[in-house]
């Protein structure tokens, strides 16, 4: 993973209270996949921050300059279980040939 961002963005701290993207956490076997959630802001002036603002502080400095907002919900799905065994040959899905004959 990237430890900073470029440009004039900066990194506020995370829930795990570091500087840096954590991925989330792998659900356990039968627990729900995880949801997540982006909320997004329109700024009509930069945030006079330093690197590592807490999430409180930054909503705070957003008051007063925020032109809209959206909330992007991303719903995430479980994986099929694969059993697969390197010690066996694996078999070959066949491909079904498709009807290439038109009616008139």
């Amino acid at each position: 993973y990237q430890r900073r961002v470029h440009g004039t963005a900066k990194e506020g701290k995370n829930s795990f209270g570091e500087i840096h993207y954590h991925g989330p956490l792998v659900p356990k076997p039968g627990e729900e996949p995880p949801s997540f959630r982006f909320k997004v802001f329109v700024l009509n002036d930069y945030l006079k921050l330093p690197r590592g603002a807490s999430k409180s502080e930054v909503m705070n400095a957003m008051k007063g300059k925020t032109i809209s907002k959206a909330q992007i919900v991303v719903k995430t799905s479980p994986k099929k279980e694969v059993k697969w065994d390197a010690t066996k040959p694996q078999k070959k899905k066949k491909k079904k040939k498709k009807n290439k004959s038109k009616l008139l």
